[in-house]
């Protein structure tokens, strides 16, 4: 497999005067000879900018990657971001128009994003994919209409990588329930409720009150759902109110104040971030947090490192006032926008490459491996090998499109078929019950204008009422006057015309 092997390089000085690329960790390729397939000609090299998901930078010599690159004859020169790093480094590459040939984002209505679309910094892809019949691979197995979902003035700029609408879900200690003896709840009332209770009642028998209810901000997709801020929401004018702006929203983050004053969030909660939060819960010291449903696996076996009989489960829908907490992703994570100095020919070439690896085959190469090397064959299913389970993760994915897997955001590749089957019965019912918020889609000129001078404040804001430093009345009146702004109001003119172009699928 590594017969011809080399490293190869940029074309000197290409990047050099870049921050971004010079203050980065940069992972280079090795290389091998192209399949037959493939084509002839020069191997096609590709500069790619991802997020890295996992605390460990790729290998890029791997024999993963390697047999990737074998099978589709590409160099990837890849540049890995850590994912809570990565906005911050795509306002860089934009501002200074360093870009790589390929980047890869997930919000699309992320402001930044619109500028350097605004200012032609990415191919429009709509001429060049047309209708897809010289992409049969993107046309049969991506997500049914996610091309819709990373248009901007209804052209398509990027190419998703297509994943499955299930995601995100409630995790819970399913054994500290059981041990206190408390119910799965069905409503938001009674999982506020149970959390309460898991904090009182010393769940992990350390004789300590240290347990910690819930870690998640207000704005976590589920109990948006629950509120009703995946539902559209209209003003007199006609205009789609941003779903932060809603009367809804008010009340979520009230109910999130009824969870401070009770106890429920750490009153360290606004030092508490995201990567830490997870870190509270694997080490068992959380009881629910919310996040991508395949996780459970995984935290589960580290939480049973330190408390042995640990069980963590993702939460049945729970009904909210106003909706569920059943969130369905837009169908991607992550599209590919292709930076305009890249000549069209060799933007053909790239976009050959993506709808290659989104064929049923690499599809399936990209969550499992190769057979033998990651994975075997246990009743015609693959289980992850212990080289697997060290190479193969959602980061692994990031390079390519791939096609739309149901699961894939459900089962984890290292379980065993009945673990995962059994966590496949208890999502199902989020496909038919879910929906998808289109605000993770859509775009406005005037929003991405104004709401970076709101946004600092907006957050503290929140944070302030939820810890009880302002009022809620304070705070309602404060979002009540934000959506009754002018420039606001004209922004959500905008936001009701994209949904015209690109509805929800689901």
């Amino acid at each position: 497999m590594n017969d011809g092997k080399r490293t190869t390089y940029f074309v000197a000085g290409l990047l050099a005067s870049s921050v971004i690329w010079a203050s980065c960790s940069y992972s280079r390729s090795g290389y091998v000879e192209p399949h037959k397939e493939a084509g002839a000609g020069d191997p096609l090299q590709i500069q790619m900018m991802v997020e890295q998901i996992e605390a460990t930078t790729p290998d890029m010599n791997n024999e993963y990657y390697t047999e990737l690159q074998r099978r589709t004859g590409v160099r990837l020169d890849m540049q890995w971001i850590p994912s809570g790093d990565y906005p911050k480094h795509l306002d860089t590459a934009l501002a200074s128009g360093n870009l790589p040939e390929v980047l890869s984002y997930d919000t699309p209505s992320n402001p930044t994003l619109i500028k350097g679309l605004k200012k032609g910094l990415f191919w429009n892809l709509t001429p060049l994919l047309g209708d897809l019949s010289e992409y049969p691979n993107l046309k049969a197995n991506a997500t049914r209409g996610v091309f819709n979902f990373v248009k901007y003035k209804a052209e398509v700029y990027a190419v998703p990588r297509s994943r499955s609408w299930i995601d995100k879900g409630i995790k819970i200690r399913k054994d500290w329930l059981d041990k206190l003896q408390i119910p799965l709840p069905r409503t938001l009332d009674e999982y506020a409720d149970a959390l309460k209770r898991m904090v009182d009642e010393d769940p992990d028998g350390n004789g300590k009150a240290d347990t910690i209810g819930l870690v998640d901000p207000p704005f976590t997709e589920s109990f948006m759902g629950a509120f009703g801020l995946s539902t559209p929401t209209y003003n007199e004018e006609g205009g789609l109110i941003r779903d932060l702006l809603t009367p809804q929203a008010i009340e979520l983050v009230g109910w999130f104040h009824g969870l401070y004053k009770e106890g429920v969030l750490a009153k360290s909660y606004p030092l508490i971030k995201r990567s830490y939060a997870q870190e509270l819960l694997q080490k068992g010291k959380v009881a629910s947090l919310s996040y991508s449903i395949y996780y459970d696996y995984k935290w589960q076996q580290e939480i049973q490192a330190s408390q042995k009989g640990a069980e963590l489960i993702t939460l049945p829908i729970i009904q909210g006032p106003y909706g569920n907490t059943a969130y369905l992703q837009k169908g991607y994570t992550g599209a590919f926008y292709i930076s305009k100095k890249v000549p069209e020919a060799k933007v053909k070439r790239i976009l050959a490459y993506f709808d290659q690896t989104a064929s049923k085959e690499l599809t399936h190469f990209a969550y499992y491996g190769l057979e033998g090397v990651h994975h075997t064959l246990e009743n015609n299913e693959p289980r992850l090998t212990e080289l697997g389970r060290k190479q193969m993760s959602v980061t692994t994915l990031q390079p390519l499109a791939t096609g739309y897997e149901p699961w894939s955001k459900v089962h984890n590749w290292a379980a065993p078929k009945a673990y995962n089957d059994a966590k496949k019965s208890g999502v199902a019912m989020y496909e038919v019950e879910g929906k998808q918020n289109p605000f993770d889609w859509l775009a406005s000129d005037t929003w991405s204008e104004i709401w970076p001078r709101y946004k600092d404040e907006f957050d503290s804001k929140v944070l302030a009422a939820v810890t009880g430093a302002i009022s809620m009345e304070q705070f309602g009146a404060y979002v009540t006057e934000l959506r009754n702004n002018g420039e606001m109001k004209k922004a959500f003119l905008e936001f009701s015309e994209a949904l015209q172009i690109s509805p929800a699928v689901k």
